[in-house]
């Protein structure tokens, strides 16, 4: 199985990348993710592993992750190293006149696991993840803005 999804953000490559780069953050854009553990603070580090609960296609699962490519700001790569399927995710981030194009893949095989069949399976979730970019396009944005207006009241104090 292969999904694979392309957003343009209208955020500079260094903003989203540290915006991406923090699991917790992932509850604020992927609507699978319902909860975040991770041992460390801060940007993560290659090789660092972090637990996720994921809720996907009626089945809550706990996963845990191991980063294994930082390259910043272009690419971020994880792989599962527990729960039902095995699969491995990227983000890839390319600068385009100030703006961020952002292309999260994930390969894997979710096997047995789900009843549904693969082809099922691959749909779902790139319906899925192409609605989850359009949020964290959404996110990155309300808080360009919010920073913008912290910034504005700061020069007028």
């Amino acid at each position: 199985m292969r999904v694979e999804n392309t957003q343009m953000i209208a955020r500079p490559i260094e903003n989203v990348f540290a915006f991406l780069v923090l699991p917790e953050n992932n509850e604020l854009w992927m609507s699978v993710v319902i909860g975040t553990t991770r041992a460390a603070t801060g940007p993560v580090t290659l090789g660092e592993m972090y637990q996720h609960s994921v809720k996907f296609l009626g089945r809550t699962v706990d996963i845990t992750f191991e980063v294994i490519e930082l390259e910043s700001p272009t690419r971020f790569c994880v792989r599962n190293v527990s729960g039902p399927i095995e699969f491995h995710g990227c983000y890839t981030l390319e600068s385009v006149d100030g703006q961020t194009r952002f292309t999260h893949t994930l390969e894997g095989n979710p096997g047995r696991f789900f009843s549904f069949g693969q082809a099922v399976v691959e749909r779902a979730a790139q319906r899925q993840y192409a609605a989850d970019l359009e949020t964290l396009n959404d996110v990155l944005a309300a808080i360009a803005m919010n920073q913008s207006q912290d910034s504005v009241v700061a020069d007028i104090c």
